[in-house]
């Protein structure tokens, strides 16, 4: 007589066999195919949902993570707004090991290119579930030296508080023409940078500006317990007494970056440290640190910091997008389709004392 137990096993461990031998095929064969964002959005389109390989790509996308697939409204991966070609990867989320980062890695190639937060050093972290607590630096640890093994070390009060974050969703539309779909031979590539680009920005600019209310993040110009400077005049010293400002509350040296409105390096570029010296800002560089430009920064303002203290946290493990064949009436006579693209994400300030704003440089 068969033992049910041993028969238990052997069914499970037949089924995980065929599992993985579905996973391997799926990813030889993506080894030929590639998803394909077009593609996907003309079966959207359809209104029949997603078909051949984009569907069985993203069906098995959803399995290996345990969640429902909707071929009408399917969750893509992060990296199909790369501009490179997007093979499913879902070796990661087979074994469960590396996810997390992979996301991370994921996130940041595709919007690095248009985000200068992003170069300057943001930390990304993708893949978040729920809502999630960081912790925030208060104030630096401080220690003392014993004189004998008998000495106790005095207590200090609690060094590290804590910041919540929650998903806020972001969304972006991309409008184009059935002709131009017909007539360009391939837009694939256009319309990821477009997607990509979108959505970073609005990532930034909240990042910036946010105001905390109406379903907007906190942005790093309105957190408490950042620096601020004026900058009218703002010279060499100025920017030598910013770099101070940071040093002297230990913020990492070798991390600090600036980062300016376009007519902030206008003025500063033009500026010379001393009469016959070199610019202030002057080949991409200020105090020797990196020195970017962002049309997220208000007119006349200048940041510096560690950027790695601030976070883009994304929330699941990929993008809702969703496609109507005509928004409008307008649209129907025009021949013109909207692709809507949704991205949940929150910006978390770890340490607001490792940046100094200056404002109204002039």
């Amino acid at each position: 007589m068969t033992n049910p137990i041993d028969l238990g096993f052997a069914r499970s461990a037949h089924r995980m066999v065929k599992q993985a031998d579905e996973a391997l095929n799926l990813m030889v064969r993506s080894e030929q195919q590639q998803l394909s964002l077009t593609t996907g959005i003309a079966d959207l389109r359809s209104g029949h949902g997603l078909q051949g390989f984009n569907k069985e790509a993203l069906q098995e996308f959803a399995r290996a993570r345990g969640a429902d697939f909707d071929p009408i409204n399917p969750t893509w991966p992060y990296s199909i707004l790369s501009t490179r070609a997007t093979p499913l990867t879902v070796a990661t989320a087979l074994d469960g090991g590396d996810l997390v980062a992979s996301e991370n890695q994921t996130l940041v190639d595709v919007f690095r290119p248009y985000s200068p937060l992003l170069k300057s050093g943001v930390t990304v972290i993708g893949g978040l579930q729920s809502n999630a607590i960081f912790p925030r630096v208060v104030q630096d640890v401080g220690g003392q030296w014993l004189s004998s093994e008998t000495v106790s070390i005095i207590e200090t009060p609690p060094l590290l508080g804590s910041v919540a974050t929650s998903p806020k969703t972001f969304g972006v539309t991309v409008r184009w023409s059935n002709q131009l779909q017909r007539q360009v031979r391939d837009i694939e590539e256009d319309v990821r940078g477009l997607c990509a680009k979108a959505a970073i920005e609005g990532v930034d600019n909240a990042a910036i500006n946010g105001s905390g209310a109406t379903g907007v993040p906190l942005g790093l110009l309105n957190q408490p317990g950042i620096g601020t400077q004026s900058g009218a005049g703002y010279s060499h010293a100025n920017s030598l007494g910013t770099r101070e400002t940071l040093a002297n509350l230990n913020t990492d040296d070798d991390a600090v970056a600036w980062l300016g409105a376009p007519n902030t390096r206008t003025v500063l570029a033009a500026r010379e440290r001393a009469a016959g010296d070199q610019f202030i800002w002057d080949r991409d560089l200020i105090t020797n640190r990196d020195a970017r430009v962002s049309t997220t920064m208000p007119s006349g303002t200048l940041v510096a910091g560690d950027w790695s203290q601030l976070v883009y946290a994304f929330y699941g493990p990929g993008f809702q997008i969703d496609v109507t064949p005509f928004g409008s009436s307008a649209d129907f006579q025009a021949g013109i389709m909207s692709l809507r693209l949704m991205v949940s994400v929150d910006v978390v300030l770890l340490h607001p004392a490792a940046f100094v704003a200056i404002s109204g440089i002039s």
